[in-house]
């Protein structure tokens, strides 16, 4: 389910896609609450920036059983969460801003979630010598925090942040060797030239924290004018993100467009293999199919225009697919079938497979992977826990019962998706709010999908209740999928 690589930011933004999402979204099996995406067996990315997203690292992915659920359970278990600190209550998986500032990710790979404070008004050490790591487990967050030690401020910069994209620091959290742990990641520094030119710098992780001394990261040359000074680039000369196009685990450094070379992002883009050292000094060719309605393959994804396309492993095979959901050429898009061009290892097919639909609800088309909007409310998300997409009805103005009893989901093959939906039992409203999207994060109730271990479905996690005071203050409330 690895799709692109991003890096983890603090925010109670919208997940990605299954382990790393790319920007044209995802699925996977676990989610940050307060989002409105999915994500994946490590919390997920929000993209291809680093500062979009709330998740990091990669690992082996889930391990629930396949099938899909027939409903979150009824009543909540409840998970603790720490006593509040500087004033602020853990009301939600993410803060980045307030006098205490916190995220949630596996840290020490044991497949729990962990809640790290990276910054507190109260406490100056934060963020200078360490991050408070509250331990997960089965029944919740630990009551007293462990040191998780950051290195020595650099260029006056601390790492108070778990990722930081402007100013004279910049740097992120990214499993770098696919060992299910989180490495920081520093990819330009002003007081060192090297650092986003020749090499990226490496603090590799451990359950205690990260190394003291950094480990260098080979970085190619810069081309048309552009250093690889950041994790991801979506606009001038050049543009490029990291993605796992070699299945390996590892993220290979990929350019789809470069004004230098028409021929990326018409032809074919530029691979450069990532390893542990680093990045390859020469690109391999990862093959394109040729345009469709005149439109080039020039970007991760598209949601207007022509032809509306995503990255997604619709295949199972942990490679990348390109699936295209709208051609304003071919009117069935999006109608009766998606179009898919299966990634192998030296690029995408050159004629696509059909991936069939369900018919069209209350008029929608079905024209990107999630719509959070309008007459019909869906998402792609692995409730199934097989490693392919299923897609979830959260919400339908057509009927009254889809987001205050059930979702609709519809189970995902490698040739596409069912026919008719099962139904997905919710539990009932709270305060007022039904359960009618993937994820709040305003109003009375705030809550999202979340896989607690990698052994559970995605399930609700509901982090803030206004007519519960207890809960974001002793516990949160969990309703595992059954």
């Amino acid at each position: 389910m690895l799709l692109a690589f991003g890096v983890l930011a603090c925010g109670s933004g919208s997940g990605g896609g299954g382990g790393f999402g790319t920007g044209g979204g995802g699925f996977g099996n676990a989610s940050a609450s307060g989002g409105s995406g999915a994500a994946g067996g490590q919390p997920a990315t929000g993209g291809t920036s680093p500062s979009g997203g709330s998740g990091g690292g990669g690992g082996a992915g889930p391990a629930c059983a396949p099938g899909m659920p027939s409903a979150f359970q009824a009543a909540p278990s409840p998970l603790s969460v720490p006593a509040p600190r500087c004033g602020a209550s853990f009301d939600a998986t993410a803060k980045a801003s307030g006098p205490l500032r916190w995220f949630v990710s596996d840290l020490d790979g044991d497949h729990y979630p962990d809640l790290v404070a990276h910054k507190d008004d109260c406490d100056a050490t934060v963020g200078t010598t360490h991050w408070d790591r509250y331990p997960g487990g089965a029944a919740g967050l630990a009551a007293a925090p462990t040191a998780f030690t950051v290195p020595a401020a650099r260029c006056s910069v601390s790492f108070d942040a778990p990722a930081r994209s402007t100013g004279p620091l910049e740097y992120g959290l990214l499993d770098f060797s696919g060992d299910g742990l989180t490495d920081l990641v520093v990819v330009q520094d002003d007081c060192d030239g090297a650092v986003g030119t020749a090499r990226w710098d490496l603090y590799s992780s451990s359950a205690s924290g990260f190394v003291a001394v950094p480990s260098t990261l080979a970085l190619p040359a810069a081309r048309c004018g552009v250093s690889f000074d950041a994790f991801a680039r979506a606009s001038g000369a050049l543009e490029y993100a990291l993605l796992d196009l070699t299945a390996d685990h590892v993220p290979d450094l990929v350019v789809y467009q470069d004004d230098c070379d028409p021929t990326v992002g018409q032809t074919h883009w530029d691979v450069y293999a990532g390893s542990a050292a680093g990045f390859a000094a020469s690109p391999s060719a990862y093959g394109l199919p040729a345009a469709r309605c005149a439109t080039e393959w020039d970007s991760l994804a598209k949601a207007s225009g022509a032809l509306g396309y995503s990255l997604l492993d619709v295949t199972g095979d942990q490679r990348p697919d390109l699936l295209v959901t709208k051609d304003d050429c071919d009117a069935a898009i999006g109608q009766s079938h998606w179009d898919v061009y299966a990634g192998n290892a030296a690029g995408f097919v050159a004629a696509p497979n059909g991936y069939s639909l369900p018919a069209m609800r209350c008029s929608v088309e079905w024209s990107t992977v999630g719509k959070s909007a309008g007459a019909v409310y869906y998402a792609l998300v692995d409730a199934s826990c097989d490693g392919l997409p299923d897609l979830v009805v959260t919400r339908d103005d057509c009927d009254a019962n889809v987001g205050k009893t059930h979702w609709d989901a519809y189970a995902g093959s490698a040739s596409g998706l069912a026919a008719q939906p099962s139904a997905f039992g919710l539990p009932a409203p709270r305060c007022g709010a039904a359960f009618d999207a993937p994820g709040k994060a305003n109003g009375a109730l705030h809550y999202g999908l979340f896989a607690w271990t990698n052994t559970d479905h995605l399930s609700l996690l509901v982090t803030s209740d206004d007519c519960d005071p207890s809960v974001g203050s002793t516990h949160w409330d969990y309703y595992p999928a059954k």
